[in-house]
């Protein structure tokens, strides 16, 4: 890893704000929203950004009507904003896993995790509060009469507000265990954690700082001279900024363990840890057009003068988005265990979130046209048009391992828990992976007459050409016991974790399983209108006939939480383990 500042140019993007690279189609396009344990808005094409925050795995923004949108991790409900505030916000900040918003008449609204405390926002400010910001697991508020207020954690003293900046504070800045006030004649004080020094304020820039931003362990001041002072941590050479940019800096940003450095040209430097590309991805096209910068954990958000938002580093939990050159261009996606797979109308392969098991990383060997994306629990699978297939991701039980005898002659996959599955051109299913319980012991009966598969957790669905489904491995909960009354009937199948969907020739839906969460009980009010189906981790979705979603089972990741803006407008339905995916049509402008 590299230390110190260095000027850095590269690639990414995020999700559905249109960039300066992108092309316009000469029909419909389509982009992703998801929701759940990660989120994807849906933000409509054209939307100006004027505020920007980075939490540590999830992103918020403000548009210039008081609007508020947030993605990436929302495993606490970090990201779920609330509806009676839109439209009425003017400030917002990102914690660990909370965030913060102040609305114009001056109260305070916070969601997210709670066990700190951190969301209890004081009755006492309500109404008169000017200034906000989220800290890790604490929150802090600044009001008309300059006094400021703190709660949440406090175990290394976050919420000890001293004494001599009340009635005196005009700023207030929190970073993971400590924070800074900013007072009326420009000197900084500190509190919380002060074990890295990030509590150590230089005697020197006392009476000359106009700003403050508390980092991760990590403080910084910009003085009215446009310097930037740095103390604390200094592990990764985020502090080592060089004397060149001084006197020229319009802003600070402190991620974990790296500094962004916002110049008044509108170029971001950065240096410090570069382990998830916080540096060397930075977009090359954003130079000389950027008014701010935002970083808390190991990504980075950028804010343009045309209100537009560029994100890069880490993204298991899709912080940083969709990636840029997919949105707007959604050809197919494909949903796994925290993880996404995308294609795109021209041919480009992405894949973003959690990948502990290198479940992101695609294959560069791929020859041939793309036809196909199939995630698995944590790997996954690419088909060409010339029956090839390619894997990668975990591989600890084989599922990885194609059979080589197979290879040209594959017309689908589909990837469970850890095994695998796929359909030959002559109707025939090959298993391989994980066989404890039967899984990859294909009943001989359907060899040569099968249509399509679906892989669950530990259990596989076969459809014959008769429209019948067969059902092997685990049935612990009866997952493939199929009535008789709707053999031959059944056009399409979907595998979910434990529990499966059919759909039937004439548009109903039935569901067997696994139902604690509800997952099998299926909504009366579509029975005759779906037309696709897909089964998750422990919920199912629907799409109807009028482009409509319906969702039901596990919701505490809000999972089934359909935002109603996409209603009518979408073309494909793709559940995860925790999340929900949808490909929306958007009406065609151009540039």
């Amino acid at each position: 890893m590299k230390k110190g500042i260095m000027f850095i140019c590269a690639l990414l993007l995020l999700s559905g704000i249109k960039g300066d690279s992108e092309k316009t189609w000469s029909q419909e396009s389509r982009v992703i929203v998801g929701w759940g344990y990660q989120i994807y808005p849906y933000i409509p094409d054209g939307t100006f950004i004027k505020c920007i925050s980075a939490g540590s795995g999830h992103s918020v923004v403000l548009t210039k009507d008081g609007k508020v949108y947030a993605w990436g991790l929302n495993e606490l409900g970090q990201c779920n904003v609330p509806k009676e505030i839109q439209g009425k916000v003017t400030s917002i900040s990102a914690g660990g896993f909370h965030t913060l918003v102040l609305t114009e008449d001056g109260k305070v609204y916070a969601w997210g995790k709670n066990i700190n405390g951190e969301c209890n926002v004081p009755k006492d400010i309500q109404g008169k509060t000017t200034s906000i910001s989220a800290g890790g697991d604490h929150s802090l508020a600044l009001t008309k009469d300059g006094k400021v207020y703190a709660w949440g954690r406090n175990v290394d003293g976050e919420c000890n507000v001293p004494q001599e900046v009340q009635g005196n504070a005009i700023s207030v800045s929190a970073g993971w265990l400590h924070n800074l006030a900013l007072t009326k004649d420009g000197k900084v004080y500190a509190w919380g954690s002060g074990k890295s020094g990030e509590c150590m304020v230089p005697e020197d820039i006392q009476g000359k700082v106009m700003k403050i931003v508390a980092g991760v362990a990590t403080s910084y001041a910009l003085t009215k001279d446009g310097k930037v002072y740095s103390w604390g941590n200094n592990d990764m050479g985020q502090r080592n900024i060089p004397q060149s940019l001084q006197g020229n800096i319009a802003g600070v940003a402190g991620g974990a363990f790296t500094t962004f450095i916002l110049t008044k040209d509108g170029k971001v430097y950065a240096g410090g840890d570069n382990e998830y590309g916080q540096l060397s991805s930075m977009p090359r096209s954003i130079q000389g057009n950027v008014i701010d910068v935002s970083s808390s954990g190991y990504h980075v958000l950028a804010l343009t003068k045309d209100g537009k938002v560029y994100a890069w580093g880490l993204n298991n939990f899709g912080q940083c988005g969709v990636p840029f050159d997919l949105q707007g261009k959604v050809m197919a996606i494909a949903a796994g265990w925290d993880y996404n797979i995308g294609l795109s109308k021209n041919g480009g392969l992405y894949a973003w979130g959690n990948n502990d098991f290198g479940q992101c990383k695609l294959p560069s060997s791929i020859q041939g046209e793309v036809t196909g994306i199939i995630a698995g629990g944590y790997h996954g699978f690419i088909l060409t048009r010339d029956g090839k297939a390619y894997s990668w991701g975990n591989n600890d039980f084989g599922q990885c391992n194609i059979p080589q005898e197979i290879q040209g002659r594959i017309v689908s996959i589909s990837g469970g828990g850890v095994h695998s599955i796929a359909l030959t051109k002559d109707g025939k299913i090959y298993a391989w992976g994980r066989n404890e319980i039967g899984q990859c012991n294909v009943p001989k009966e359907i060899q040569g007459n099968v249509a399509a598969i679906s892989a669950g957790a530990d259990y596989n669905i076969a459809l014959t050409k008769e429209g019948k489904v067969y059902g092997w491995g685990n049935n612990t909960w009866g997952q493939y016991n199929i009535p008789q009354e709707i053999q031959g009937n059944i056009a399409v199948i979907s595998a979910g974790g434990y529990h499966s969907l059919l759909l039937t020739k004439d548009g109903k839906v039935y569901a067997f399983g696994y139902n604690e969460f509800g997952q099998c009980n299926v909504p009366k009010e579509i029975q005759g209108n779906v037309v696709a189906i897909s089964g998750g981790g422990y919920h199912s979705l629907a799409l109807t006939k009028d482009g409509k979603v319906y969702a039901w089972g596990r919701k505490d990741f809000g999972m089934c939480n359909v935002p109603e803006e996409i209603q009518g407008k979408v073309k494909a339905i793709f559940a995860g383990s925790r999340e929900s995916m949808v490909i929306v049509e958007i009406s065609d402008k151009k540039n």
